[in-house]
């Protein structure tokens, strides 16, 4: 169920076109007014000096993507209106169309995207694993989930201060984005505890080697930009798709519990669900 965050993305990426249009259509006079390859349909009527009170819109050949615009009150030439053909040496429809583009590729990556180190967040991931196990149901591979908590995080955040802390955070995330493959997925669900979406994963029992290099590469000591060298280890519990759940949710569950079973364990260690 999409929660009231991605309903307000949703939201801007629709209304957002109409009003560049709009904007556009006001600033540009009668090329900006005419109907374009970019557009399905640009309908704008005018009154006696001013917009009518209802002005229709649908862009980016979206039928769907329909603003209605009631008590508008600035005055405005009606002749401005009236259609007219579009000079193609204004461009104008042409830059129109490129900031819509630049501006929903924004939104939907502040949508899907850890905003401190870049890596997917909660959202992106549950689609991607759900992707995942799909697969996995056809081709008969397996799907590894790895739960990662760091170990001892809270007191180089308390020591050191959160810029510090944040500055460790992104240098782990590109350490572990750099040592897999452009089908895995890794994501930041929480402060400190990242998730590890392996794919195609032909044995499980391959999976040791995976994960020890993996628990190496988040120990090493990072140098902050304050000259501070710090280090942290990492607690990870592991799960399989479809052998120990095939839904999102309980996939995630179970490389949970693996994971406090490390950290109970001493920390700095592993566990894999039997």
């Amino acid at each position: 169920m999409r929660n009231g965050f991605e309903r307000i993305v949703g939201s801007l990426l629709r209304i957002w076109p109409a009003l560049i249009a709009l904007m556009l259509c006001a600033a540009a006079g009668p090329a900006a007014a005419s109907t374009a390859p970019q557009f399905k349909s640009l309908k704008l009527t005018a009154g006696e000096g001013r917009i009518p009170a209802t002005a229709s819109l649908m862009v980016l050949e979206d039928p769907s993507l329909k603003l209605d615009i009631t008590d508008v009150v600035h005055p405005v030439n009606a002749a401005r209106f009236q259609p007219a053909a579009l000079d193609p040496g204004t461009g104008a429809l042409e830059t129109a169309n490129n900031l819509l583009l630049d501006k929903e590729r924004e939104l939907r990556r502040l949508a899907l995207q850890d905003p401190l180190t870049g890596v997917a967040n909660r959202l992106f991931l549950n689609d991607r694993i759900e992707r995942a196990i799909s697969r996995a149901r056809r081709s008969g591979d397996h799907v590894a989930l790895l739960m990662i908590d760091l170990d001892n995080f809270k007191p180089i955040n308390d020591r050191f201060g959160h810029a510090v802390g944040d500055q460790l955070l992104i240098a782990i995330a590109n350490r572990i984005r750099a040592m897999v493959r452009e089908i895995d997925t890794l994501a930041r669900i929480g402060g400190d505890e990242f998730v590890l979406l392996l794919e195609d994963v032909r044995e499980p029992d391959g999976i040791r080697s995976t994960v020890e290099k993996l628990m190496e590469t988040v120990r090493k000591p990072i140098s902050t930009d304050s000259g501070d060298n710090v280090s942290v280890s990492a607690s990870i519990g592991v799960a399989f798709a479809p052998m120990h759940a095939e839904q999102t949710a309980h996939l995630l569950d179970r490389a949970d519990v693996e994971m406090y079973k490390a950290k109970s364990g001493g920390r700095n260690r592993y566990s894999i669900a039997a």
